[in-house]
């Protein structure tokens, strides 16, 4: 009869530990774990398409599970489908296929540069022709971000080439490139100079159907004051 009434009371203890939350299953402790590594604009990915012939091309975009379209020119709906000249020129009137998006900050942070406010549209325009951009696809950014990039003192500026951009948003692309560069360039917006490890540049070659794709992420803010605009 103790013996029994040990269990009992053994029992109910280990059910009222379960119910106060003492015991947890095992996806409760591996969700306590998890990581909140915050969420990032991806604004004016541009894609650039340059087939070697005249010819219809399909594009589409396949995000991740943490990452969503917010906008898209031309309109998007399964995809594009469009009819690409070598010259770059999109279906007589485009000359790149842009969208935004949100995506999570699941990318390199150690390697890149501290540059100044004063000196960061220089710094692009220098810059950009190292990583493979041309210079019609380097004066579109600059175009775009002299208008669009918030004020900081100094930015942070992280290099994100295909494989780590295909992991936030993957792209297919038929017919299929011969070669393709996508680089997007992570910026935050910091007080002051920071150091980083200086990455070295990663060689490009333009050769038969070639795709270009630029794109900048920027941390969404959940609070702060809003900064104005950079102007050169």
């Amino acid at each position: 009869m103790k013996a029994r009434l040990w269990i009992i009371l053994l029992l109910t203890l280990c059910l009222s530990a379960w119910g106060c939350g003492i015991i947890h299953d095992h996806d409760d402790a591996k969700s306590s774990e998890d990581i909140d590594i915050g969420y990032g604009s991806a604004g004016a990915p541009c894609i650039y398409l340059y087939p070697e012939e005249a010819g219809e091309v399909s594009v589409t975009l396949l995000p991740s599970e943490d990452a969503w379209l917010t906008s898209t020119d031309p309109e998007y709906v399964d995809g594009w489908t469009v009819w690409a000249e070598p010259d770059g020129r999109i279906d007589g009137t485009y000359d790149y296929l842009y969208y935004s998006s949100e995506v999570a900050m699941d990318f390199q942070m150690d390697e890149g540069w501290a540059i100044e406010a004063e000196e960061i549209f220089a710094w692009f325009e220098e810059t950009l022709p190292k990583f493979g951009l041309n210079q019609a696809e380097t004066a579109d950014f600059i175009d775009y971000w002299s208008e669009h990039l918030l004020y900081s003192p100094w930015y942070l500026v992280y290099p994100q080439y295909n494989d780590l951009v295909a992991g936030q948003m993957d792209i297919a692309i038929d017919p299929e490139p011969d070669s393709m560069l996508r680089l997007w360039l992570v910026i935050d917006k910091v007080d002051q100079r920071e150091p980083l490890t200086t990455p070295e540049f990663t060689p490009f070659e333009r050769s038969g159907f070639t795709v270009v794709e630029w794109g900048v992420v920027l941390r969404i803010e959940t609070e702060g004051k809003e900064a104005g605009s950079v102007t050169t």
